[in-house]
Formats: structure tokens, sequence, C-alpha cells
């Protein structure tokens, strides 16, 4: 092997390591401990060190910076940002996981710029309510996760010639039954503040949420964060008062 191209040495007491300026590292010496056996792949390190009888080798990552968990991604939405920090090769691949689960291929592969936009909108296999996670992997093997975020259910979208009717409305909650996660429609023909409750079936309070002045029209809560099991949800405007009844699988 040539000895050139080294950026940086390490020792240990009987064992000598070089980090080459293409990412991989060189050991020779003792190796009875296996210290000079660098694993696979040998690719991608930034630093390197050594110690009596081991050695230590320092990889490079990808920083995800979004989607991150205050990321609620609604269904009819059609653009989901992606960002990340460590460009230390041309391409990448961008793939989505539920827990260990790969769930979609979004790109591969896409140019590693650090930026990228998945352009909807939503699968049909994405869950709404399920928690996700973008893996972003380069051509070195460098890679990293985002934080989870959360598909939300389609907006429901309301015709103009219904849109600001003289009428109160709770539409109800999207989908029905859901997976942790529901979006409820509500509708006020004027200004108005508005409370929207939802109870478990013993009768306590499990969700409030509270809106002040809103005007006139279709409006929706997100609903999450609950435990499967039958819940009703009820709206307050003014003298209107409605309820209708949500579902939560696992």
């Amino acid at each position: 092997m040539p000895n050139e191209g080294f950026v940086a040495v390490a020792a240990g007491d009987n064992h000598s390591l070089g980090l080459k300026a293409d990412g991989s590292i060189v050991a020779w010496g003792y190796n009875g401990y296996g210290q000079c056996n660098v694993p696979a792949p040998n690719e991608g390190f930034v630093a390197v060190s050594g110690g009596a009888a081991h050695s230590l080798g320092l990889h490079a990552y990808l920083h995800v910076i979004e989607p991150d968990s205050s990321t609620i991604w609604m269904q009819n939405e059609t653009d989901l940002p992606v960002s990340w920090t460590g460009v230390y090769s041309d391409g990448v691949s961008i793939v989505l996981y539920d827990g260990a689960v790969l769930v979609d291929t979004l790109a591969a592969p896409a140019p590693n710029t650090g930026s990228w936009v998945f352009s909807g909108p939503v699968p049909v296999s994405w869950v709404p309510g399920v928690e996700y996670m973008i893996y972003i992997e380069d051509d070195l093997g460098h890679s990293g996760w985002s934080d989870q975020f959360t598909v939300a259910p389609p907006v429901p979208i309301v015709d103009d010639e219904s849109a600001g009717t003289n009428n109160y409305a709770l539409h109800g909650a999207v989908p029905n039954p859901s997976c942790e996660m529901a979006l409820v429609a509500f509708e006020i023909p004027e200004t108005e503040d508005v409370c929207i409750t939802v109870y478990d079936i013993s009768g306590r309070v499990v969700t409030e949420l509270m809106y002040s002045a809103l005007t006139a029209g279709v409006h929706e809560a997100v609903i999450s964060d609950l435990r499967a099991g039958l819940y009703v949800v009820r709206m307050q405007a003014g003298d209107f008062i409605d309820s209708g009844r949500m579902i939560i699988v696992r």
C-alpha cells in the first residue's frame, strides 16, 4: 500500500493507525486483540485514536434537521421539506420508516445538497396518526435519522357554495375509526369562541381545545395522543352544542 495520503495518525502500545484522505483507516503492528482489524465498510472516517489494546475510529454522520417532532403533514398538502447537515458525497437515498419497518423509498438517489422536497400528495400507505421517521444515507455510508413526525388526515374540502352558510355544524372526526390522531372539522356562521371537548366513555374530560374569536367558516381541530377506545367529541359555540362519537384503534 502506498505510504501517502494520510491526514492523521495515532498509536497504541504496540500498533499504529493512519487515517487517509479518502476516509479509510490503515492499521499495522501487534494484533493480538484485533486492534488492527478495521471493520467494514472501511470508509467515511474523520478521526482515529488508539489505546493499549483497542482502536477507535470516528465515523461521520448526517444530522437530519427536518422533518422534526413538531411536523404534522396533512394528507392533502403537497410538499414535505427534508433537510440535513453533513454533505460528504454526491448522492443520498431518502427512505421512510415506521419504527424498524421500511414503508417507502422517497428518493434513491437524490442530490446531496443538504435539502430536498418530497412532492405529495401523501401516499395512501402512510397511515394518519402513525409516527414516522426519515432515514438518509449517502454514497459513503454516512447516515442519519429524523425525529418522529406525524401524518394527519386531510383537511375536509368544503365547496364555496356551502362555506360561510348561516349554520353551526360539527362535521365529526376524520378518519373514524382513527389510529391515534383525527381531524375534527366544525363550522360557525359568525365570529365566535369555540370549545371542543373530548370525553372518554366514563365521562372524564381527556382533551379540551379553546378557540377565541374564530371567524365565520369551516375550521378544524387536531385530536391526538389518545389511547384506544371510544370517545365523545363535543362542540360548543355560544348557545350551539353538538356532539359525536370518535373511535381510536391501535
